[in-house]
């Protein structure tokens, strides 16, 4: 889901989400999943382009789907705002 740093720590996590059991997922909900996992990949590389349009297949499937909305809210913004050449995609939390 994401990578943050937590305030007061030098080491970013990786944050997840728990779906279920890979097989009690319904077979279009894991093809959403799988093509939000290129996406998060591809926008963790500055590869904003490519990341949003994975997002947008996501949306077209499923518009509540608040991860994908909000990463493809983040790829327009780098993409008219880019990142510094070290930019490693982490959230950096700024208060406890």
């Amino acid at each position: 889901m994401a990578r943050v740093l937590l305030k007061g720590s030098a080491t970013p996590i990786n944050i997840y989400e728990l779906v279920g059991w890979q097989n009690t997922i319904e077979k279009k909900r894991l093809n959403a999943i799988e093509k939000y996992e290129k996406g998060f990949d591809f926008f963790m590389k500055g590869q904003f382009p490519e990341a949003e349009k994975l997002f947008r297949e996501v949306i077209e499937k499923d518009q509540s789907d608040t991860l994908s909305n909000t990463y493809l809210s983040l790829t327009d913004y780098y993409e008219k705002n880019p990142p510094p050449a070290d930019w490693q995609g982490i959230y950096t939390q700024r208060t406890k």
